[in-house]
């Protein structure tokens, strides 16, 4: 996964793990989930991870993952959930039901659409 243009630093490791601990469902576009799920799964057993990779990758996998496709016919990762249609009523229904927060990860033209449809807090 190539985001060599991020500066990514102890700074923002320390920034995403707060924001991210106050979360158990990510939701995702077609092309993000499949550029993560390319990606994390791998992490735990690459020798050159560094440490918060290694806690993200865990995290991740421990999480509830939506995610929103028209295209896709099926979705693989562990915690996983393909949604195909109706997202307004689905993102709605999600806000209703118990738990922690939800985070949109990457994605930028699914939360654009999301934006105009007025349902993220």
């Amino acid at each position: 996964m190539d985001i060599g243009w991020v500066s990514y630093d102890a700074d923002l490791e320390k920034h995403a793990k707060e924001i991210l601990s106050t979360a158990d469902t990510v939701i995702w576009g077609r092309g993000t989930y499949q550029m993560m799920y390319g990606y994390w799964p791998s992490v735990p057993s690459n020798p050159s991870a560094s440490q918060h990779e290694l806690e993200h990758a865990e995290w991740i996998d421990k999480t509830h993952k939506i995610v929103f496709s028209t295209t896709l016919e099926k979705v693989e990762w562990n915690n996983s959930r393909l949604v195909k249609h109706n997202v307004k009523e689905e993102i709605m229904n999600l806000k209703q039901q118990p738990g922690r927060d939800m985070v949109i990860l990457g994605s930028p033209r699914f939360a654009h659409y999301l934006m105009g449809l007025d349902i993220i807090d």
